[in-house]
């Protein structure tokens, strides 16, 4: 098994006591809300956090309440949100918080515009490359390292009905594909993963493609690039 590069990092992201204590000290000294914020608050009394660590949970929770106090919070794992989202319909935001970006893929294969009737936030480290909200179903995408004020703003903007992106890098696969336009669209995708940190295995089981074939893009995406390795690749991208 390919040792993935990323994971640490990640890892460090989602299950960092200085990245709760950050955001718990952020959300603790909010500007007070406005009479018009407070009302859209009220809106918000059931919150459902999909993520499997409790520190970033408590953190965000904490946000939450920072919005209305009486909000009533509750947790699951990705894996049994999938497995039950037609019964998530009692919550007013349901908030995704993606560690790895096999998980990305398994929130795109759902129709989440139509799951449920929640307004859904997706977070999710700035390195990570999120489909277009359109393609996810979410009302809302933000990077984990927006701050606390950041977010909380996001909620509330998301309540009302706004969808868009806040803290990713915009229109990336414009601008991909068109500074690698002479690579097939197929090399491009392989190319996308290669910097993710996937495997030639990894990549091949998620484009649905034979290892030997993944093999061969890597080398025409190498040649392209005037490289001879990944670590290559990925300094040169």
């Amino acid at each position: 098994m390919t040792h993935n590069p990323n994971s640490k990092i990640i890892s460090s992201l989602f299950n960092s006591q200085a990245t709760m204590s950050s955001l718990m000290a952020q959300s603790n000294n909010l500007a007070k809300l406005t009479g018009e914020a407070c009302l859209i608050g009220e809106k918000l009394q059931n919150a459902l956090f999909v993520c499997n660590s409790e520190i970033m949970v408590t953190a965000f929770s904490q946000i939450v309440k920072g919005i209305n106090p009486h909000v009533n919070t509750a947790q699951t794992s990705l894996c049994d949100f999938i497995k039950n989202t037609n019964t998530n319909n009692n919550n007013d935001i349901i908030v995704l918080i993606l560690s790895d970006s096999a998980d990305i893929n398994k929130v795109s294969a759902l129709d989440l515009s139509h799951a449920t009737s929640a307004k859904v936030f997706v977070v999710a480290p700035q390195s990570f490359q999120l489909p277009k909200l359109h393609k996810l179903g979410a009302n809302v995408s933000l990077a984990l390292e927006s701050t606390a004020e950041q977010i909380r703003d996001a909620f509330l903007r998301g309540l009302q009905g706004e969808q868009f992106e806040l803290g990713f890098p915009q229109s990336f696969d414009e601008s991909f594909n068109e500074k690698y336009a002479a690579l097939t669209q197929r090399q491009r995708q392989v190319l996308k993963l290669m910097i993710q940190g996937k495997s030639n295995k990894e990549i091949a089981r998620e484009l649905d493609n034979e290892v030997s074939t993944i093999k061969v893009h890597c080398t025409a995406i190498f040649k392209f690039l005037g490289v001879t390795s990944r670590i290559q690749v990925a300094a040169v991208v």
